[in-house]
């Protein structure tokens, strides 16, 4: 098995080095101002100056003109907003003016070339260092050029600088080593300035980052989810602390997706591979399965999303690690306790069933217990009644008059004893389900005066008596409730087959109710249907709203195998 922790030290990071870019990163438009405004300055003061002490030298006044020339054009450039065409101007203009005065007034001994290191200093501040290398180059050129020229006898003959004009020279010279100076070193402090405030602002960011990481790691230890990334081109994992803890991994080690592997269970370790060898092809890796952390068996969520090339090649996948194993084990719980939940409800539809069996049982024994017995008794004593009637009627007319009565007493309990049995066990059940309805609407309209049509749309199957008697009852029950609250013009049966099932629609046209509101009261009524329903694995549909009358649906499950077809 290969281990999950890994060793391996990561590379310390490295800031890139640019070797071509300028020293100060910002050139300074105060300074070119005065830079080329000192050049102006100098310029024009050579100008008079030459005239004045020199003016038998009309060469010397090349230089400063075209010194002047190049202040110019590089004033003219700054106020365009093209600071970099205005130092390039400056910078190689006046380094060549530097090298053409120079041979032209004394080679290697002109004042100017002490200028040289100024524009190197200035190029490589202004420009970039590769271009302080290039002048660099270009001036020890000039000057091995200079000294080849002299010795050869080349350069042309250059009378002495007359002191003026070289005081000139090296006051401009100062003054603009004294503005390079003043401004590098504004620069410099100024760079100092905002390296403080940078390292600063890293401090603090790096303050905020830990202890964002430390929440990162609070959050993620509070809602048991760590994170990873992995680095295919180096085949390592970055693991979370929350992650390593799902493992059972000291924190701060590292994996691989082998080692992932190796860590899932047995019986769950084929389907993860696929999905991940799937996930690196392009498809989503969201996957629930055990894992072994130490001796333990934990449930896990993992999610990954996972980063491609343009040539389809996967750079690396970040990925969340989920402790679901108290979920697994809840929902196992509670399935358990819906499947105990559902065999306890099973049993009592059951324990139901049996009681309504029961029950009709009884309620079909008292019925015939009172039909015989006491009807027969009743019959009996309206014989003898009509006996005495006919022996001693003629001779007592008084007690003819009191056998009359007590014959009609005696006809008003036969026919309570016969309400009484057909309540409790209607003798029209006996001869099948349809004939036990059509008794039913006729007893309903001769009680009510309100029409009850029965309409039987398909073939009707005769029933086991346990599965009649509760469709039986529950009709019984939507006309009782019909006769109590509807105010009902009309009423409809239905009755029709589909397949296994048997359904009966009972509905009227009456004022109807809210079934919400009758719901929330629990109707012992309509919770009594749906109960004897129910405990025959059927159900009742109500559909009712104020003013549109009622419609109450019955469908119960039948045995074709074991039902008699009803011709």
């Amino acid at each position: 098995m290969e281990p999950l922790v890994k060793t391996k030290d990561e590379p310390a990071a490295r800031l890139p080095d640019d070797v071509d870019s300028p020293i100060s990163w910002e050139p300074s438009r105060t300074f070119l101002k005065y830079a080329i405004a000192a050049n102006l300055v100098g310029a024009v003061t050579f100008l008079i100056l030459a005239r004045v002490v020199a003016p038998d030298q009309p060469a010397r006044l090349v230089g400063a003109v075209l010194l002047a020339l190049v202040a110019v054009t590089a004033w003219y450039l700054l106020s365009r907003r093209r600071m970099q065409a205005a130092i390039n101007v400056l910078a190689i203009g006046v380094w060549i003016i530097i090298t053409g005065a120079s041979v032209f007034n004394g080679g290697v001994r002109a004042p100017l070339i002490a200028a040289y290191p100024l524009m190197i200093l200035m190029s490589g501040w202004l420009i970039s260092q590769r271009s302080a290398i290039v002048m660099a180059a270009l001036t020890v050129a000039a000057i091995i050029g200079l000294v080849m020229s002299e010795s050869w006898g080349l350069l042309p003959y250059s009378p002495p600088s007359p002191p003026a004009l070289y005081g000139v020279v090296q006051v401009s010279l100062v003054v603009l080593a004294t503005l390079i100076i003043i401004f590098l070193v504004h620069v410099y402090q100024k760079r100092l300035k905002e390296l403080d405030q940078i390292s600063s602002d890293l401090a603090r960011h790096s303050r905020d980052l830990q202890a964002s990481k430390a929440e990162l790691n609070r959050a993620q230890s509070v809602a048991s989810v760590g994170s990873w990334v992995y680095d295919l081109a180096t085949d390592t994992m970055r693991l979370s602390p929350e992650t390593c803890r799902i493992f059972a991994l000291p924190e701060g080690t590292a994996g691989s997706p082998n080692a992932y592997l190796a860590h899932t269970h047995a019986k769950d370790r084929r389907a993860v591979d696929r999905a991940w060898q799937a996930a690196l092809q392009g498809d989503p890796f969201d996957q629930e399965y055990r894992i072994m952390a130490g001796n333990a068996v934990r449930w896990i969520r993992q999610k990954a999303e996972l980063e491609f090339a343009a040539d389809g090649t996967v750079l690396r996948a970040v990925g969340i690690t989920q402790d679901i194993t108290e979920r697994k084990d809840a929902q196992t719980a509670m399935y358990k306790l819906h499947r105990d939940l559902d065999t306890s409800r099973e049993r009592l539809r059951e324990l139901a069933a049996q009681n309504e069996t029961r029950r009709e049982g009884e309620r079909k024994h008292i019925a015939r217990e009172v039909h015989d017995e006491l009807g027969q008794v009743l019959t009996a004593l309206r014989m003898d009644l009509s006996l005495l009637g006919m022996k001693s009627g003629s001779q007592d007319p008084a007690l003819m008059d009191r056998v009359q009565g007590m014959k009609g007493l005696v006809d008003r309990a036969i026919q309570g004893v016969r309400n009484v049995a057909g309540n409790l066990r209607p003798a029209a059940l006996d001869m099948g389900l349809i004939s036990a309805i059509e008794w039913l609407c006729s007893d309903f309209t001769e009680r009510t005066a309100i029409p009850c049509a029965l309409l039987a749309r398909e073939e009707i199957i005769d029933l086991d008596e346990t599965r009649a008697v509760v469709i039986f009852r529950i009709v019984q029950e939507s006309l009782t409730n019909i006769t109590r609250y509807a105010q009902a013009s009309q009423v409809d049966i239905h009755l029709g087959r589909r397949g296994n099932e048997l359904w009966v629609q009972v509905r009227d046209n009456g004022r109807g109710f809210d079934l919400a509101a009758a719901t929330r009261k629990k109707s012992f009524g309509l919770l009594g249907m749906r109960e004897r329903a129910l405990a025959l694995g059927g159900r009742v549909d109500i559909a009712s709203a104020p003013g549109h009358g009622t419609v109450i649906g019955l469908t119960i499950p039948i045995d074709l195998n074991t039902a008699r077809s009803n011709s």
